[in-house]
């Protein structure tokens, strides 16, 4: 099995934001630089993520809180250091999303949703480097 470094190993500053649930389970750690300088400079950014990565029990939105429990403004930009992120009416542990699945042309995905996390690319090559893992490495 082939291991590849984190995005966070590949930028020069180790500074980090890192999200984690509210019983202590880690979500998502970004790069702060990369937030800085990937165009959307804002907690809004961060909590957008962050709330693709997990499903919400209740319907509603999350929110991000620090280490006291205030809730971080989405309009502001993000800092280093260790946040927490809420489903809003929610008191249960995060549960994380999976992607879709759309591996025939004839039969529709799952409604319930699946486990995989398989990619159905047609054009695999060795060097094959995804546009979204390019926005995510030091230029």
């Amino acid at each position: 099995m082939k291991s590849y470094p984190l995005a966070l190993d590949l930028w020069d500053d180790t500074s980090a934001i890192i999200i984690r649930s509210i019983s202590g389970t880690r979500i998502a750690t970004f790069p702060l630089e990369f937030v800085q300088r990937g165009g959307d400079n804002t907690w809004g950014f961060v909590l957008q993520v962050v709330q693709e990565l997990v499903e919400s029990d209740t319907g509603s939105l999350g929110v991000l809180k620090d280490t006291d429990g205030m809730s971080l403004d989405p309009s502001e930009a993000p800092w280093a250091g260790t946040f927490r992120f809420e489903n809003i009416g929610s008191t249960s542990e995060v549960t994380f999303s999976h992607g879709p699945e759309y591996f025939s042309s004839i039969k529709a995905p799952n409604p319930e949703g699946s486990l995989s996390t398989r990619s159905d690319s047609k054009r695999s090559s060795v060097n094959q480097v995804c546009s979204i893992c390019l926005f995510a490495l030091k230029p």
